[in-house]
């Protein structure tokens, strides 16, 4: 059986004043090799996503939108693991400085981030 956390793993965190589908061909652009999968939530499941990812990956792990005519499987076990990032995102967003984005710069944002997740990683 194959571990979806054996995988080496990068995430990408888009912002929330656009919707998510219209930031992943940038996003996708960004990464220098293919990929094994790209895990994504239901907001990314497009036409235009998911032709992205078919360039740029071996499989695309998008759940389909309640509303898409005809249903797209999807490998099950990697969306657990996009569910893990999920949760551990919306822990972290109990700290009101990443929740408002109050970091001036990219480097003192992503620092608070690291701090967020040692003391979120010690309190357990």
């Amino acid at each position: 059986m194959v571990d979806a956390l054996d995988y080496p793993m990068h995430f990408i965190i888009t912002g929330g004043e656009s919707a998510d589908c219209t930031q992943a061909p940038a996003l996708l652009k960004q990464c220098e090799q293919v990929v094994q999968a790209v895990i994504a939530d239901k907001g990314y499941d497009s036409n235009a996503v998911r032709e992205g990812v078919v360039q740029q990956a071996n499989e695309d792990v998008i759940p389909s939108k309640n509303n898409r005519k005809e249903t797209i499987p999807h490998e099950k076990l990697f969306s657990a693991a996009r569910h893990l990032v999920e949760n551990t995102i919306g822990k972290l967003k109990h700290n009101r400085r990443l929740t408002t984005r109050n970091g001036k710069t990219v480097t003192s944002f992503a620092a608070f981030v690291n701090l967020a997740c040692i003391k979120m990683y010690l309190d357990n």
